[in-house]
């Protein structure tokens, strides 16, 4: 732990910190000073109404002190929390899901092992169940050959107007195809695991998204779907289509209001800095 982590941890156990832009106080004695704070500014700007360039300015003087307010929070805690923040990372990066760093979200070593766990368990799924269907195509590629095989015998036997025998070797016929077995693959027995099994869509190529484009303009498939709400609030319409934010808005950034795409409206935004 550093000097100034140090320092800045026994300034938060010694329970204050000076805060030099004074809005209502210049102290904070604990965390309930903070948020009486904040909760100052809140009221302020949960009335604020500006009519004259004079209140503009006085509100802009107080933006200033709440983003100086904010900074000097910042200031405080950037010792202690990069002392504590390298901690939890470790932590993280053996039992969680990672922290994203520059934009990149980690996977946990531990994760990572039971990946790898998981990916076995599937290989071993997937390979007993594509050595039933080879089983069972082997039993249904012999009642095939055996059934045409009877039925040849049974023409035979027609041609030459034996037709008891043909409807004897008809029967043949349908007491083989009784007797062909249907293969139930054997489940996974092993004690504390249980498999699922699911299916999930997906569209692989722009050629497959033009065609889905088209199967939803010629009306082959819904362009919306009911699905189940989160938090169990009923049914919703969800479009089978989600339109990429960032893309449409680097267009917009590109052309403004001179955007013409069907369907898109271009609102226009205001931004605001406060400084000295």
């Amino acid at each position: 732990m550093t000097k100034e982590a140090a320092a800045s941890s026994d300034q938060l156990h010694a329970g204050y910190l000076t805060i030099s832009d004074k809005f209502s106080v210049d102290r904070f004695s604990s965390e309930v000073a903070a948020e009486n704070t904040v909760r100052e500014f809140e009221q302020w700007a949960s009335s604020l109404l500006i009519t004259t360039d004079e209140e503009l300015q006085d509100a802009t003087d107080r933006a200033f002190r709440l983003s100086r307010t904010q900074e000097k929070l910042l200031k405080f805690w950037a010792g202690p929390k990069e002392y504590y923040y390298r901690r939890y990372k470790t932590v993280m990066s053996l039992t969680e899901n990672g922290i994203p760093e520059k934009g990149v979200v980690g996977s946990s070593r531990l994760d990572a092992v039971r990946k790898l766990f998981d990916d076995a368990v599937r290989k071993f799924h997937r390979a007993r169940k594509e050595e039933t269907l080879r089983r069972q195509e082997s039993i249904n590629r012999a009642y095939r050959e055996d059934s045409a095989e009877v039925e040849r015998r049974a023409r035979e036997a027609a041609l030459q107007g034996d037709m008891k025998k043909a409807r004897e070797i008809k029967a043949e016929a349908e007491s083989l195809a009784a007797g062909v077995a249907t293969i139930i693959p054997r489940p996974i027995e092993v004690s504390g695991m249980s498999l699922g099994e699911s299916c999930k869509g997906s569209v692989d190529s722009p050629e497959d998204m033009m065609r889905l484009v088209k199967a939803v303009a010629d009306g082959t498939v819904p362009l919306f779907h009911k699905m189940q709400a989160r938090g169990g609030g009923g049914e919703v319409d969800r479009c089978i289509f989600e339109v990429s934010t960032p893309v449409l808005n680097q267009k917009v950034r590109e052309l403004g209001k001179s955007l013409n795409y069907p369907g898109v409206t271009v609102r226009e935004d205001i931004s605001i800095s406060v400084r000295k």
